[in-house]
């Protein structure tokens, strides 16, 4: 469950890029940025990994609060995390458990670094073109591992990122295979409901 959270964090924290970055990746930035503004957001995403297809809710609520409910096709019974500040709680059908102090920490540091804090990875993006998803007009970033020999770094992933014109916030999160776009191993999906509360749950220890 840790690990696969951190998954999940790490993959939603990669489309930013680094502080030296030039005019496109600051545009990216300034996205992302919107979001944490937002203050709320819901990801739903796919994640494949030797699990298989992992399929995954996470509410946001920045600072120091998230929701997740996930399940792969292994196993799928959910399993739940609520984090609200340094304390978390676990739910795998059995109802909800405290976690450890150590592991509550740990995710929220992992989410200080990968979602308050626009983390730095080394990603280099060609500037939005119009595009268009589910019938609206998008802006479409398309990132990679800075070149090598004049050649994207053999092996590593594309990413392409749906920012809304309007908002000017993410839309959807794609990684993909080079040259495979349409066989993405992580998609995700951003909204921003004004409805997201997340509340200590009732424990059965």
């Amino acid at each position: 469950m840790r690990r696969l959270l951190a998954l999940t964090l790490v993959a939603l924290s990669l489309p930013l890029a680094t502080a030296h970055a030039a005019t496109c990746n600051e545009e990216v930035d300034a996205a992302f940025a919107k979001q944490r503004e937002a203050g709320a957001f819901r990801m739903v995403s796919n994640l494949i990994n030797e699990r298989g297809l992992v399929q995954m809710t996470v509410d946001y609520v920045l600072p120091n609060k998230l929701h997740q409910t996930a399940k792969s096709l292994t196993d799928p019974k959910p399993s739940e995390i609520i984090l609200i500040g340094n304390q978390a709680w676990s739910n795998n059908g059995e109802g909800w458990k405290v976690m450890p102090d150590d592991f509550a920490e740990e995710l929220h540091e992992q989410m200080r670094q990968t979602v308050v804090e626009p983390p730095k990875d080394p990603l280099s993006y060609k500037c939005g073109v119009d595009a268009e998803l589910d019938g609206r007009p998008m802006k479409l970033y398309v990132g990679t591992e800075p070149e090598k020999n004049g050649n994207h770094a053999e092996g590593l992933p594309v990413r392409r990122l749906y920012v809304d014109p309007e908002t000017g916030r993410p839309v959807r999160n794609e990684v993909a295979p080079v040259g495979k776009p349409e066989r993405p191993f992580f998609t995700a999906k951003y909204t921003y409901p004004d409805s997201i509360k997340i509340e200590p749950p009732a424990t059965s220890n």
